[in-house]
């Protein structure tokens, strides 16, 4: 190559370097092509425009630039981490698998090598497989707070909750504005199987003080117009609005808003789109698109639509916009469904509930003290749930085939199972001859965690050959078709299901379930008391074992629930979400009742 040319590509390396340097991506990519145009096989300028595309979401194109980075400089450490990046995020896993660990064999030594593996795993459900390579990568680098925070969610979901607790709390204390950080520290606390409530809204309201407070300067007073009776404008804001659980009981609120008393706003800040965001589109007044959006921009277009009240879907769920919240930009904010718990903010005022899953003073027990909200019961259960539309039949009793043997079954997420609740489970087993456990959930890929749930079966004497533990499935519709396989279902303690609960009884399957002394360890009593069934919520251990093993024994009965079950839903408040939003519709116009009378004194 002449000499002048050779300069000529080493000078617009330079400058697109220079380019990407100062935060003008668009004129560093004209330039790396342009080297490319002069000099195809240009090793620099394929790997850096390939990771250009990645970083706006060009993932195939970035796959296709590093590959030819690649063709060049086979063992370049820089460009396989890349593209096992990419690949990561197209979902292609077991690529990214085998790149990862190519790294890993050119870098032994290297934290980094560690993490990347581990996180490809982790993302596959291998949670057993990827703790040990997290340990590693924080044995070289005890500072990499990255690693620190996945080995805390794998810890957390294999059952290791105290150790998992201590790894975020290492993250939150070394790194105190991480925001993501801290929510999953209070998720952790939520599963803990010996929960401390007083410490889990400590860590709340620590969270809020840290996070939320210090945006308290952006408040601003609100020009909202106080007449008492005029219909409200009310805003959802939720990263969910896709088929997920909370679409499940948001959707059939949605569509029974009475226009004539609240006009409908809906904020997506949506990752994924199906057919369930196209329906709730539809279903909304209005649709905001906020992806990618500051919270600054958002409090801004929330206060330019004069929303009056505005209600959070999210809580500490991932995804949430709480410091939004903290902004203020409706005079009035609620949190409702999606979090089992309290924000901890000032600025969200109430929290929607009812009285059985929230108790009220002066009742023993009551849940007042554990929430920074008001709390605002129904009179009726706080959520109105909707089923799959299609969904499979429910199926004939698996006991009758099986020659009267009991499978009971959990479909609940990893993290919820604990092993006291796991030990439970196994007296149960005990308890009914000849019956089989079957669990459900993504997570029970991992031969490590299966082993580790399996021992805890032993523990109490229930051999391997009772136990079934089953992955995720492809589709929704394949998830649900399992339960045919199932009798009974047990709920988990202390963190019950919600949807999984609403799902098996959809199925015809009837829940156990342990009454315990917070929300989110009382919504199997408020779903089974919807649909008359609170015998099956037990106030003890001893008592859910009895409950369980009474109705196994009973087949007649678990046959008419089974064959009657649908209609029995359909026949109570679970299903009535016409009831529900007249109810949610009441409260609201209540609070802001309370705001106007406010605006006037």
């Amino acid at each position: 190559m002449p000499a002048s040319e050779r300069n000529q590509y080493q000078l617009l390396l330079k400058q697109g370097w220079e380019a990407l340097q100062a935060g003008r991506p668009a004129e560093a990519e004209a330039l790396y092509r342009r080297v490319l145009e002069l000099r195809p096989r240009t090793y620099e300028a394929l790997h850096l425009l390939g990771q250009l595309c990645a970083r706006t979401g060009r993932l195939d194109e970035a796959v296709d630039l590093i590959q030819k980075s690649l063709a060049i400089q086979p063992y370049n450490t820089a460009a396989l981490e890349d593209l096992g990046g990419a690949l990561l995020r197209l979902g292609r896993m077991d690529e990214a698998e085998d790149i990862f660990r190519r790294v890993l064999a050119l870098r032994p030594a290297h934290a980094g090598s560690y993490f990347n593996l581990a996180v490809t795993l982790q993302r596959q459900g291998f949670i057993g497989q990827a703790i040990p390579l997290l340990r590693k990568a924080l044995e070289i680098n005890p500072s990499m707070l990255e690693a620190a925070f996945c080995l805390g969610g794998s810890l957390n979901e294999s059952g290791q909750e105290d150790e998992g607790i201590a790894m975020f709390r290492r993250v939150v204390d070394n790194r105190p504005q991480d925001v993501p950080a801290h929510s999953n520290l209070l998720f952790a606390m939520l599963y803990h199987s010996r929960p401390d409530e007083a410490a889990i809204l400590q860590e709340h309201q620590r969270w809020a003080r840290r996070h939320a407070d210090p945006l308290a300067q952006f408040i601003r007073p609100h020009d909202n117009d106080p007449s008492p009776d005029r219909p409200l404008r009310v805003g959802y804001l939720s990263s969910d609005f896709w088929e997920h659980a909370v679409s499940f009981f948001f959707e059939g609120l949605l569509e029974n808003h009475d226009p004539a008393r609240v006009e409908t706003f809906c904020y997506a800040d949506l990752w994924k789109q199906d057919a369930v965001t196209e329906r709730l589109r539809a279903k909304a007044a209005h649709w905001r698109d906020i992806r990618n959006q500051s919270d600054e921009a958002i409090a801004a277009i929330i206060r330019n639509d004069k929303i009056d009240i505005l209600v959070d879907l999210a809580g500490h769920s991932t995804g949430h916009h709480l410091l939004l919240f903290a902004r203020k930009p409706a005079p009035i904010q609620v949190s409702y469904i999606g979090y089992p718990a309290t924000t901890g903010l000032s600025t969200i005022d109430y929290r929607i509930t009812d009285a059985l899953v929230d108790p009220p003073p002066p009742a023993p027990g009551h849940t007042d003290p554990f929430f920074t909200e008001r709390l605002v019961r129904l009179d009726r259960p706080f959520l109105c749930y909707r089923p799959p539309d299609p969904a499979p039949p429910v199926s004939p009793l698996p006991a009758d085939s099986g020659g009267g043997a009991i499978t009971f079954c959990s479909f609940n997420a990893l993290a919820k199972i604990r092993r006291p609740t796991v030990e439970m489970w196994g007296r149960t087993l005990a308890a009914v001859p000849h019956s089989r456990m079957m669990i459900k959930a993504p997570r029970l890929r991992d031969d490590i965690t299966r082993a580790a749930m399996r021992s805890w079966f032993n523990g109490v004497g229930i051999s391997d050959d009772r136990i079934e533990f089953l992955p995720g499935t492809d589709t929704y519709l394949d998830h649900l078709a399992v339960y045919h396989r199932a009798d009974i279902a047990l709920d988990t303690f202390p963190y019950h299901g919600t949807t999984t609960t609403c799902e098996a009884l959809w199925m015809g399957i009837p829940v156990i379930s342990l009454i315990g002394k917070a929300h989110r360890s009382r919504v199997g009593l408020d779903l089974l008391s919807a649909v008359g069934l609170s015998e099956f919520a037990a106030p003890t251990p001893d008592q859910f074992v009895a409950a369980a093993a009474a109705l196994a024994a009973d087949l007649p009965r678990l046959r008419t629930l089974r064959t009657t079950m649908r209609d029995r839903l359909r026949a109570s408040p679970l299903l009535d979400c016409k009831s529900l939003a007249a109810a949610v519709e009441s409260a609201f116009r209540t609070m802001w009742r309370a705001w106007c009378y406010l605006q006037r004194a």
